[in-house]
């Protein structure tokens, strides 16, 4: 057998066996993007998945997936989310929350590709202080000010859709900013893990079963 086949044959398995990782990285992106659009559209998000996807972005030398997010449990509504964005049908789909979690991906694509950005937030991360417990105002703009010096040079941006006067509203933005930068290390996350395009094109069945798994041990 080729070196090349073997190579791409390992991948396939690593791929397979890392199935419960991929589904947690795929779940704080939908679970960012969902987050994202509550605050937009209603000018509040649910506080437990919140905290979560943004204690995450500080998470960096966890020993296991489901320590990024505090436990499966942190991800909930994120399972909740990626359950009924790709598994339901075409009318129970959230077609503006499903926009936002595909725009994550594409920015954490380009972003990964930027060979001066990665590092540069990285640093930023550094500086910012933070409670585990409680994710603090100060920390939010703090968070919201790095994705607007780092992500947002990119050429692509996510377009957040909403009541005007929500987004208009400093610390409203600040929280959605923060949140699409928690999307982006989910998105990381799950690259990492082995997920991708074509990887969620030919494993959808086994990362909802997985999904489903997780929400019922919660």
């Amino acid at each position: 057998m080729k070196p090349v086949i073997i190579r791409e044959f390992l991948t396939l398995i690593n791929n397979i066996m890392n199935i419960p990782n991929i589904t947690l990285g795929l779940a704080g992106i939908f679970q960012a993007a969902e987050l994202v659009k509550q605050i937009a559209r209603q000018g509040f998000a649910q506080e437990t998945p919140f905290q979560s996807s943004i204690s995450s972005i500080f998470t960096l030398n966890a020993q296991t997936t489901e320590e990024v997010f505090g436990g499966v449990s942190g991800v909930r509504l994120g399972l909740e989310m990626l359950l009924a964005q790709l598994g339901g049908t075409s009318q129970k789909r959230d077609i503006e929350s499903l926009r936002y979690a595909m725009g994550i991906i594409d920015l954490q694509r380009r972003f990964m590709r930027d060979k001066k950005l990665p590092h540069q937030l990285h640093d930023g991360l550094q500086h910012i202080e933070i409670k585990q417990e409680n994710i603090e105002k100060q920390t939010i703009f703090e968070i919201a000010e790095l994705y607007t010096s780092t992500l947002s040079t990119l050429s692509f941006r996510i377009q957040v859709f909403g009541n005007p006067q929500y987004l208009q509203e400093e610390e409203k933005a600040a929280k959605i900013r923060a949140l699409l930068l928690a999307g982006v290390r989910s998105a990381v996350l799950w690259e990492q893990k082995g997920g991708g395009r074509w990887h969620l094109l030919f494993n959808r069945t086994k990362i909802l079963k997985q999904a489903e798994l997780f929400l019922r041990s919660i």
